[in-house]
Protein backbone atom coordinates (compact mmCIF):
# COMPACT_ATOMS: atom_id res chain seq x y z
CA UNK A 1 0.00 0.00 0.00
CA UNK A 2 3.15 2.63 0.64
CA UNK A 3 4.39 1.79 -2.17
CA UNK A 4 0.86 2.41 -4.50
CA UNK A 5 0.94 5.79 -1.94
CA UNK A 6 4.46 6.58 -3.25
CA UNK A 7 3.65 5.90 -6.79
CA UNK A 8 0.16 8.36 -7.10
CA UNK A 9 2.78 10.78 -5.19
CA UNK A 10 5.39 10.87 -7.49
CA UNK A 11 2.73 10.48 -10.40
CA UNK A 12 1.50 14.19 -9.31
CA UNK A 13 4.69 15.89 -8.70
CA UNK A 14 5.82 14.87 -12.39
CA UNK A 15 2.10 16.34 -13.72
CA UNK A 16 2.46 19.04 -12.30
CA UNK A 17 6.27 20.00 -12.96
CA UNK A 18 5.02 19.33 -16.61
CA UNK A 19 2.30 21.93 -16.02
CA UNK A 20 4.88 24.26 -14.99
CA UNK A 21 7.43 23.39 -17.70
CA UNK A 22 4.51 23.68 -20.65
CA UNK A 23 3.21 27.26 -19.34
CA UNK A 24 6.51 28.45 -18.72
CA UNK A 25 7.56 27.40 -22.32
CA UNK A 26 4.55 28.80 -24.11
CA UNK A 27 4.97 32.19 -21.99
CA UNK A 28 8.22 32.53 -23.19
CA UNK A 29 7.79 31.60 -26.61
CA UNK A 30 5.15 34.08 -27.18
CA UNK A 31 7.19 36.61 -25.10
CA UNK A 32 9.54 36.00 -28.12
CA UNK A 33 7.54 35.76 -30.83
CA UNK A 34 5.96 39.64 -29.69
CA UNK A 35 9.34 40.53 -29.46
CA UNK A 36 10.78 39.45 -32.95
CA UNK A 37 8.80 42.59 -34.68
CA UNK A 38 6.64 39.39 -36.85
CA UNK A 39 3.36 40.60 -35.58
CA UNK A 40 1.61 44.12 -36.80
CA UNK A 41 -1.52 45.23 -35.86
CA UNK A 42 -4.78 44.94 -37.89
CA UNK A 43 -8.46 46.34 -37.06
CA UNK A 44 -10.59 42.60 -36.67
CA UNK A 45 -14.48 42.02 -36.05
CA UNK A 46 -15.87 39.70 -33.48
CA UNK A 47 -18.16 37.53 -36.06
CA UNK A 48 -18.92 35.01 -32.72
CA UNK A 49 -18.27 34.15 -28.97
CA UNK A 50 -18.54 30.67 -27.59
CA UNK A 51 -19.53 30.56 -24.06
CA UNK A 52 -17.99 27.56 -21.91
CA UNK A 53 -18.84 26.40 -18.60
CA UNK A 54 -16.45 24.53 -16.53
CA UNK A 55 -17.15 23.16 -12.90
CA UNK A 56 -15.21 23.23 -10.25
CA UNK A 57 -15.91 19.98 -8.78
CA UNK A 58 -13.16 20.82 -5.90
CA UNK A 59 -14.56 24.11 -4.67
CA UNK A 60 -18.43 23.41 -6.30
CA UNK A 61 -18.58 26.63 -8.69
CA UNK A 62 -19.21 27.09 -12.30
CA UNK A 63 -16.47 28.87 -14.08
CA UNK A 64 -17.26 30.52 -17.83
CA UNK A 65 -14.57 30.95 -20.30
CA UNK A 66 -15.45 32.80 -23.91
CA UNK A 67 -13.41 31.82 -27.11
CA UNK A 68 -13.93 34.27 -29.83
CA UNK A 69 -13.53 34.35 -33.70
CA UNK A 70 -12.13 37.74 -35.71
CA UNK A 71 -12.29 38.33 -38.95
CA UNK A 72 -9.50 40.72 -40.52
CA UNK A 73 -7.90 41.60 -44.11
CA UNK A 74 -4.49 41.36 -44.61
CA UNK A 75 -3.13 42.37 -47.46
CA UNK A 76 -6.79 42.00 -49.76
CA UNK A 77 -7.32 38.62 -48.05
CA UNK A 78 -9.93 37.99 -45.25
CA UNK A 79 -9.38 35.40 -42.77
CA UNK A 80 -10.99 33.89 -40.04
CA UNK A 81 -9.17 33.26 -36.49
CA UNK A 82 -9.57 31.59 -33.08
CA UNK A 83 -8.70 34.43 -30.79
CA UNK A 84 -9.18 31.64 -27.87
CA UNK A 85 -9.82 32.95 -24.47
CA UNK A 86 -11.03 36.56 -23.71
CA UNK A 87 -12.19 38.64 -21.79
CA UNK A 88 -15.77 38.54 -20.80
CA UNK A 89 -16.40 42.41 -22.02
CA UNK A 90 -16.31 41.54 -25.44
CA UNK A 91 -19.38 41.16 -27.65
CA UNK A 92 -20.02 40.24 -31.52
CA UNK A 93 -19.64 43.29 -34.04
CA UNK A 94 -16.92 44.91 -31.70
CA UNK A 95 -14.19 46.00 -33.43
CA UNK A 96 -10.95 45.56 -31.84
CA UNK A 97 -7.04 45.83 -32.69
CA UNK A 98 -5.22 42.31 -32.81
CA UNK A 99 -1.59 41.30 -34.21
CA UNK A 100 -1.43 38.98 -36.44
CA UNK A 101 1.92 36.70 -37.37
CA UNK A 102 3.27 38.11 -40.73
CA UNK A 103 4.70 34.39 -41.10
CA UNK A 104 0.80 32.86 -40.58
CA UNK A 105 -1.40 35.76 -40.73
CA UNK A 106 -3.66 32.88 -39.34
CA UNK A 107 -1.85 33.75 -35.69
CA UNK A 108 -3.55 36.42 -33.93
CA UNK A 109 -3.43 37.41 -30.30
CA UNK A 110 -4.27 40.32 -28.58
CA UNK A 111 -2.01 42.94 -27.84
CA UNK A 112 0.15 42.89 -24.99
CA UNK A 113 2.51 41.19 -23.02
CA UNK A 114 0.72 40.37 -19.55
CA UNK A 115 -0.88 36.67 -21.03
CA UNK A 116 2.85 36.10 -21.18
CA UNK A 117 3.82 36.50 -18.00
CA UNK A 118 1.34 34.83 -15.86
CA UNK A 119 1.98 31.77 -18.43
CA UNK A 120 5.57 32.47 -17.19
CA UNK A 121 4.57 32.80 -13.21
CA UNK A 122 2.68 30.00 -13.38
CA UNK A 123 5.18 27.86 -14.61
CA UNK A 124 7.55 28.92 -12.17
CA UNK A 125 5.28 28.33 -9.47
CA UNK A 126 4.36 25.14 -10.72
CA UNK A 127 8.11 24.06 -11.22
CA UNK A 128 8.61 24.90 -7.72
CA UNK A 129 5.37 23.50 -6.04
CA UNK A 130 6.72 20.08 -7.73
CA UNK A 131 10.05 20.55 -6.19
CA UNK A 132 9.23 20.89 -3.04
CA UNK A 133 7.03 18.30 -2.87
CA UNK A 134 9.79 15.80 -4.61
CA UNK A 135 12.00 16.89 -1.45
CA UNK A 136 9.40 16.56 0.77
CA UNK A 137 8.53 12.83 -0.42
CA UNK A 138 12.18 12.13 -0.82
CA UNK A 139 13.20 13.44 2.94
CA UNK A 140 10.03 11.82 4.45
CA UNK A 141 8.21 15.24 5.70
Amino acid sequence: MKAKSAIISLLIVVIILAAGIVNLVLGITRLNKLGSGRYKEVEATITNIETFIEHDSENDIDNERYEITVEYTVDGKKYVSQLGETPKEFHEGMQLTVLYDTEDPTDVVLPGKTGAYIMIGIGIVAILVSIIMFLKKLFGR
